[in-house]
């Protein structure tokens, strides 16, 4: 029971940043190529979604 609460915490968490990152990205704070160093907890996955997002807003 333990590890799947603590699943559901990181997870919790690393969405909450993918969102972070989301925010920056549409204010024009970061570029796309600098999500990674800025989240390093981000996987190359969540990095990936974030550009196609991006790149459907231009």
């Amino acid at each position: 029971m333990c590890k799947i609460m603590e699943d559901m915490r990181n997870e919790a968490a690393r969405e909450a940043t993918k969102e972070n990152a989301r925010r920056l990205l549409k204010l024009g704070k970061i570029k796309i190529d600098e999500v990674s160093d800025c989240f390093p907890e981000l996987l190359d996955s969540d990095v990936k979604e974030l550009e196609a997002e991006i790149m459907q807003l231009a």
